[in-house]
């Protein structure tokens, strides 16, 4: 599915961070990380280019908003994972962002972000769909499709 595609993790939580690593092994793709802080992922990311990320909001040293702003720059595909929204300024500047709340599948956001690589690799950097699925919200933009089901799931969220 990845192709050998160079995927960045970034996430502060060693299980969830070694989970994705394994999916995306698992999909056929290479993992660089798993990062738990902005300052690993930066150092990473000036090792090594990446076709995609799946990062965390809330790192380790702080937000992963310079990480988001690295990649969006350079139009490299990415979802952010988060129990609690992304930042008001994230949402903003980049209103595509794809936005998934915890908890979900590593095999369903591995394979969303391998159609954004295909995606961007054929001259569409986000899917058609992603500007109607997130909707900013007050503090964080949340899918739609997830945000009833967030408000009624109790499982533990960042």
């Amino acid at each position: 599915m990845l192709n050998n595609a160079t995927i960045l993790i970034a996430d502060d939580e060693p299980i969830i961070g070694m989970g994705l690593s394994w999916a995306v092994r698992d999909a056929g793709g290479q993992v660089v990380g798993p990062a738990a802080s902005v300052q690993a992922a930066m150092v990473l990311l000036g090792k090594r280019s990446v076709a995609g990320a799946i990062l965390d909001v809330n790192l380790t040293d702080g937000l992963v908003s310079p990480v988001v702003e690295f990649l969006m720059e350079r139009q490299i595909p990415l979802i952010v994972q988060t129990g609690v929204g992304i930042p008001d300024d994230l949402a903003v500047r980049f209103p595509g962002i794809i936005v998934r709340i915890k908890p979900n599948s590593p095999d369903d956001l591995i394979a969303e972000l391998a159609q954004m690589i295909l995606d961007r690799e054929a001259g569409s950097l986000l899917p058609p769909q992603a500007a109607n699925d997130t909707v900013a919200t007050g503090c964080s933009a949340l899918p739609t499709e997830h945000m009833q089901e967030s408000s009624q799931d109790s499982g533990t969220a960042e």
